[in-house]
């Protein structure tokens, strides 16, 4: 990493899943809500296991013929 980063350091990933990830969940969720308030939308979910026996979960977002897919891998389906 020191290669690509000029010696800089690198955060580990248990700093970066915590306050920082967070943050930028909600940077994109108010983007989100920003992007589509006011507008025709409908959203659709589907869950299931790869695999590996993870639980993957699927969603779109279709607002005003224009659509937007996440796909978030290794998510319990309780949590949801």
């Amino acid at each position: 990493m020191n290669k690509w980063t000029g010696g800089g350091i690198v955060p580990d990933c248990r700093v970066l899943s915590g306050p920082i990830l967070n943050s930028q969940v909600a940077k994109v969720e108010e983007q989100v809500k920003e992007k589509i308030k006011g507008k025709v939308r409908i959203a659709q979910c589907n869950g299931w296991k790869n695999n590996a026996k993870k639980s993957v979960v699927s969603t779109m977002i279709m607002v005003e013929n224009e659509v937007c897919t996440f796909c978030f891998l290794g998510v319990a389906l309780s949590a949801l």
